[in-house]
């Protein structure tokens, strides 16, 4: 199977032989380059092992947490009790409301 994303191209399958048929065939007509096993790709990190294959996001979220300012913040309790309900309304419900 070959995956593309823009300029990139993932190879999965269970023949080398065949992934190397293919990386010829398109390096003759693109002039690929090898970039061995994966390791990321499309904001993906990629693990390997004798288990199988491993999908994270860290380094995503990581770079969403640098952007926002938040990286140096360290976790707290929530300051409220998790079990209050904040609203108890026995009123009647209200009509669906209907788009003329």
């Amino acid at each position: 199977m070959i995956l593309v994303y823009v300029d990139d191209i993932i190879l999965v399958g269970n023949s080398l032989p065949e992934f190397q048929h293919m990386k010829t065939i398109l390096d003759t007509s693109f002039k690929i380059k090898d970039l061995g096993l994966l390791k990321y790709f499309i904001g993906i990190e990629v693990a390997h092992s004798e288990l199988g294959i491993s999908f994270f996001q860290r380094k995503y979220f990581l770079n969403l947490l640098y952007n926002s300012g938040y990286i140096g913040n360290k976790p707290f309790s929530t300051p409220s009790d998790p079990s209050i309900k904040l609203h108890h309304d026995h009123g009647k419900p209200y009509d669906d409301f209907q788009h003329t």
